[in-house]
């Protein structure tokens, strides 16, 4: 996500990010800051001290009046630290709290592990949806790096099946060309809403296939193996 970043400055400029799983370095934070972002809210969740760690080195670097720390478990739909988050950036700038000025992209980086359980990719896919929905916010995209470690592909079948749990839930893959991007088998999804499930059936597919080909080769186990039934309440 942060060769994406450096290549893409113009995404980035400008905008109030929201960042989920960021973990304790601040790299993103502190990169967005660099790039030109307008604030950009780190959340992680778990840890007490992953968080003193991250808000310490968001601090370290100089960017703690643009950036900031917070506590948010994915697929909450209380936002509250976050907003309070962005309402401080905008304090500190000078901006009247009364009419904030809305964050309006949501990324991830390196979040999707092979151990991760549907439950948690699921609550992933959801935070965006609730940040989407929300009437405080203005997020219609969302930019997550993925990383293959698990080259069975039986990771990203979990996660592209559960995009389609998401009522609306589209995605595509960034067109990245970088050498160390390649190197690492990396990939970065851009999440947004809209169209029909057929459409967005066929879209898994191609998706996919670009970034693993042959993946879906062996559709009837696939269909035994990763077709989940979701009931998940707070979608």
């Amino acid at each position: 996500m942060a060769l994406y970043m450096q290549k893409n400055p113009q995404l980035f400029t400008g905008k109030r990010v929201v960042e989920l799983g960021a973990g304790g370095s601040g790299l993103l934070a502190v990169l967005g800051v660099r790039i030109g972002v307008k604030a950009w809210i780190a959340t992680d969740w778990g840890s007490d001290t992953v968080l003193e760690r991250l808000s310490e080195n968001i601090a370290r670097n100089g960017v703690d009046s643009t950036a900031k720390a917070a506590p948010y478990r994915w697929g909450d739909h209380a936002l509250t630290n976050i907003l309070a988050s962005n309402s401080a950036i905008e304090a500190h700038d000078g901006f009247s709290t009364t009419i904030p000025h809305l964050l309006n992209l949501l990324v991830a980086a390196d979040v999707i592990y092979p151990s991760m359980s549907s439950i948690q990719i699921c609550d992933l896919l959801t935070s965006f949806k609730v940040l989407h929905k929300s009437p405080e916010t203005n997020i219609n995209e969302f930019y997550c790096s993925y990383i293959h470690r698990d080259y069975s592909g039986e990771t990203l079948k979990r996660v592209l099946n559960a995009v389609l749990e998401v009522e609306g839930l589209m995605v595509d893959v960034v067109d990245f060309e970088d050498d160390e991007a390649k190197r690492q088998g990396g990939s970065i999804f851009r999440f947004w809403f809209g169209s029909e499930l057929d459409t967005r059936q066929k879209m898994v597919q191609v998706v996919g296939e670009r970034v693993m080909p042959s993946i879906w080769e062996k559709k009837e186990q696939i269909a035994e193996e990763w077709s989940f039934p979701f009931q998940y309440e707070r979608i």
